[in-house]
């Protein structure tokens, strides 16, 4: 098996079309942080705005908390919802501690610790 693709720092993995999990993505603490640093000092006046009233800040925070701690985030693209619980079943052999779901009607939390 050949090493993930490096991009922009973050792994990138992609497999044949078809397959369960497309794409995913693998950053380290260190990297999301130095991430967020950045976007935010992109952030134009009236993007700060909008996202004072449309950011998921609970999340964000959630997010960044574990990087601090410098746990790794694993981001899956499934375009199929059909595929979720599989995926589900998947991670469920790995040490993990917390899976959110960004479905077509909501959100959901899993946590595992």
């Amino acid at each position: 098996m050949r090493a993930p693709k490096r991009r922009n720092g973050r792994r990138r993995r992609s497999s044949r079309k078809g397959s369960l999990l497309e794409t995913f993505k693998l950053y380290t603490g260190k990297q999301i942080l130095a991430n967020h640093e950045e976007y935010m000092g992109r952030r134009g006046v009236a993007s700060k705005v909008v996202g004072s009233m449309t950011d998921d800040l609970e999340g964000r925070e959630l997010y960044l908390g574990y990087a601090r701690e410098d746990r790794c985030a694993l981001w899956l693209r499934l375009p199929d919802e059909a595929d979720v619980p599989k995926a589900l079943r998947v991670l469920a052999d790995h040490n993990y501690l917390h899976t959110r779901y960004y479905g077509s009607e909501q959100q959901t939390d899993f946590h595992v610790s």
